[in-house]
């Protein structure tokens, strides 16, 4: 950063020259502004070139020590802006300007104890990702924007935390602060359509971290099952959740090992094996009623339902289904009641009821896509697509699937095979209408859709 920052402040050498020394390069502009400031606001000043892509009051409080009034004099002096964003103020940095502050940080040998400082903050800040899947509605959109505004901090805590520390001791604290951000952040990542970035991340502080069963490595080995999965590779995947549940076993969490449960079955369904998947949901549903994990045990109907499906039990996965989705409405949960409404129109379509799945799914995809579950989405749009063929509508199914191959693609996601073959057997009814050729190229149509304008076809009766 240093070289870059002494190329960019010095190329701009522009302007009369009879104007003030000060006015003649950047460089000279920024230092006559900064030697104009008294010693605490230089300390501030520097502190906060820290940040990246902005940061909150509350942030700069706890890292920098400052306060609301050191924040705004900063921005009188315009070598800070502030704009509003939701309930709070977000604070940024001409980049220029940050990267002279950024110099006058190291120069006071300030650097590491501040950067430790952020990355403690942002690790703490990402815990809340764990709850992201447990809250709803506005509680979890809220939770999800915060986290969102602030990934380009969590991104620099990361790759502090991935250099090399002053010791044995600054180094463990180092991948221990890898291992809880990048452990609370999967649920964010996967909901997000961030599977790939997500996966790196806990992949490198998993491989970085000592063996032994901590409550951190515990959920990082579940946060890789989740994205691994993702990603499609599940012997990955189902090795790091049967370590998950050992360690949350050894640790006396029966609500994180439930949560690990959970995903460990449907990996499991993924890799084919349906029975023994079923077999652990049903005993992590066992343990959420023991724990009145309420939520926890709407997700397991609604998973147990999907099963039902695979087996062929159109009878049983309703009965599920409707339960889950009666639970999620009592509980004023927007995003499992459209989720459940997603699996009954699934359930409706293999049934031979083309309209009233088409019905169900459109008012499904709604919800989903206000939720900003992009996987979701997708899957959505592609059983629309099976919709489409079972009312002969070809062309249609084709440009669905298409579009929905193309989401799935952009988030590095994929259908399980049990709900790939289930869709493929429907739309096979469109490619025979069409002919191979006619279906591809409609297909590939789709496929160039942005997500909009999908959303919007999709929506289309």
């Amino acid at each position: 950063m240093a070289q870059l920052l002494g190329r960019r402040l010095e190329l701009a050498t522009g302007g009369p020259r009879d104007a003030p020394a000060r006015q003649r390069t950047l460089r000279a502009t920024i230092e006559w502004s900064y030697s104009l400031l008294d010693a605490t606001q230089r300390r501030l000043f520097r502190r906060i070139a820290v940040f990246a892509g902005g940061f909150s009051a509350e942030a700069a409080g706890t890292v920098c020590g400052a306060h609301a009034a050191d924040l705004q004099w900063l921005v009188a002096k315009s070598l800070i802006s502030s704009s509003p964003k939701g309930n709070e103020t977000r604070f940024t940095l001409l980049e220029t300007i940050q990267e002279f502050a950024f110099e006058q940080l190291r120069a006071a040998g300030e650097l590491g104890d501040i950067s430790a400082k952020h990355a403690s903050y942002f690790a703490q800040l990402a815990r809340q990702g764990e709850n992201a899947s447990t809250v709803q509605g506005a509680e979890q959109t809220s939770v999800i924007g915060r986290l969102e505004s602030e990934m380009d901090n969590i991104r620099v805590a990361l790759d502090w935390s991935f250099e090399e520390g002053d010791g044995h001791e600054d180094s463990g604290h180092r991948r221990e602060t890898a291992l809880r951000i990048a452990g609370s952040l999967a649920w964010v990542w996967w909901a997000q359509g961030r599977a790939r970035e997500g996966r790196r991340w806990v992949d490198l502080a998993l491989e970085r971290s000592d063996a032994f069963p901590s409550e951190s490595r515990a959920r990082c080995l579940h946060a890789v099952g989740m994205l691994a999965d993702v990603s499609g590779d599940l012997e990955r995947a189902a090795g790091c959740l049967r370590e998950a549940v050992s360690a949350f076993e050894a640790l006396g969490d029966k609500r994180r090992m439930s949560s690990v449960m959970n995903s460990l079955a449907i990996i499991t369904r993924s890799r084919g094996e349906l029975t023994e998947a079923r077999e652990l949901l049903e005993r992590c549903l066992s343990l959420r009623r023991e724990l009145g994990d309420e939520r926890g045990i709407v997700i397991c109907l609604s998973n147990l339902g999907v099963f039902a499906l695979d087996e062929g039990d159109l009878d049983r996965a309703q009965s599920l289904m409707e339960q889950a989705r009666s639970l999620s409405r009592d509980h004023d949960d927007a995003w499992a009641e459209a989720s459940d409404i997603a699996n009954l129109g699934a359930v409706a379509l293999e049934r031979g009821d083309a309209d009233d799945a088409g019905t169900l799914l459109r008012r499904a995809l709604i919800v989903l896509h206000e939720a900003g579950d992009a996987e979701a989405v997708a899957e959505t749009l592609g059983r629309l697509a099976g919709v489409a063929a079972a009312k002969g509508q070809a062309e249609r199914a084709a440009q669905l699937s298409g579009a929905s191959d193309a989401l799935m693609r952009k988030i590095g996601a994929g259908l399980a095979d049990y709900d790939h073959k289930r869709l493929e057997r429907h739309l096979a009814r469109a490619r025979s209408a069409l002919g191979e050729n006619e279906y591809e190229s409609l297909e590939q149509r789709g496929a160039g859709m942005t997500p909009e304008d999908a959303m919007d076809y999709g929506l289309t009766p």
